[in-house]
């Protein structure tokens, strides 16, 4: 079965969210749950990851993964979506580099 994810492109990122279950990311009036590891690529790097939230790293202040992630998003809207069937693994592309990898890490769990 192939999951259409089209309807998403030219969307931005506009909220992102941190709770027990998970991670939030909303674009408009579609939410994406996330209850598995994520990561943003930018800068031919990873920027920013689903367990950094809080983390010094020997920065003056812990990582806001929400505020971080905002200023990453934000305003870049997105140019494709890509699904992996195998896995269900999840890639949103914004441009310029800039990437939401979601994968699943469990063979039981659903992410």
């Amino acid at each position: 079965m192939t999951v259409d994810f089209s309807w998403l492109t030219g969307r931005r990122c506009e909220s992102v969210a941190l709770d027990v279950s998970g991670s939030l990311f909303s674009f408009g009036d579609a939410t994406l749950q996330i209850g598995c590891a994520w990561r943003i690529i930018a800068a031919g790097r990873i920027a920013l990851g689903s367990v950094d939230h809080g983390q010094r790293f020997g920065l003056p202040s812990s990582v806001d993964a929400t505020a971080d992630a905002r200023a990453l998003l934000g305003q870049r809207r997105i140019q494709h979506v890509r699904v992996v069937e195998e896995s269900g693994d999840l890639t949103r592309d914004f441009g310029d580099g800039v990437r939401l990898e979601i994968w699943n890490t469990s063979s039981g769990y659903e992410g």
